[in-house]
């Protein structure tokens, strides 16, 4: 069985904005990244878009993970994920991350980063995607 492999990329540019938008399609050599960013402009209730293209330097990629929260929301690299534990009374905040060396996301606790733990064992309605690590850095803080 094979995952869907999917992106989104986060943009801080001055003329299209800030934020995490769906990736229409990449080129890896060089590292280009069409992005469908909302232009503001509604026809009939349905929001319009531009195809903008961004370069390496402008833009950060955020891989699916194959994983969706409780709520159905797809998990991406880079995003923060509330992990709550079957008596409902405990959880803790943790980073998305991708470990290059063992080939596998992982998730870094964001109070205490020398707490790791993988996505095995944990049921999809035990993880709630709270933010993303580019546009909630209060919820990274202390």
């Amino acid at each position: 069985m094979s995952r869907e492999h999917k992106y989104k990329a986060y943009i801080n540019n001055p003329i299209h904005g800030t934020g995490i938008f769906k990736v229409k399609s990449i080129n890896f050599n060089p590292l280009v990244v069409t992005v469908i960013i909302p232009n503001g402009k509604y026809i009939d209730d349905i929001e319009l878009t531009d195809e903008v293209q961004f370069f390496e330097d402008e833009v950060k990629l955020l891989e699916y993970i194959g994983i969706k929260d409780c709520n159905e929301k797809e998990i991406y690299e880079g995003y923060i994920v509330k992990v709550t534990w079957a008596n409902k009374r405990n959880s803790i905040d943790y980073i998305v991350k991708y470990t290059e060396d063992c080939g596998y996301y992982r998730l870094e606790s964001v109070t205490d980063k020398f707490e790791l733990d993988t996505f095995c064992g944990y049921d999809t309605d035990q993880l709630e995607v709270i933010g993303n690590i580019y546009q909630n850095l209060e919820l990274l803080e202390n």
